[in-house]
């Protein structure tokens, strides 16, 4: 294994110890938000843009448990929206 890949493969295994952690405590849990100032944060970013913009094109990388993707739909509701997201960490997908 090259230098390159064991590398991303320790970050990726990092990151899936990191999310099998903290289902529970994750800003953004099955159950709601345990943190409401990074909610609010997004919350009022998409607000901000909702307005300006006739469609949302998203890239969301980090995803996790998709939180901020959530946000983002809760705001833009039926609009045009195109969003793609992805992270290294299975786990964090899994997660949702």
């Amino acid at each position: 294994m090259d230098k390159t890949s064991l590398l991303t493969s320790k970050v990726s295994e990092s990151w899936n110890t990191y999310w099998k952690g903290t289902s529970e405590t994750a800003a953004f849990s099955s159950d709601g938000v345990s943190h409401p100032e990074v909610f609010d944060f997004w919350l009022q970013f998409f607000k901000s843009i909702e307005k300006k913009y006739s469609t949302l094109q998203m890239l969301d990388i980090a995803s996790g448990n998709v939180a901020v993707v959530e946000t983002a739909l809760s705001v833009f509701k039926n609009e045009l929206i195109s969003i793609s997201s992805l992270d290294v960490s299975q786990a964090a997908v899994a997660a949702k």
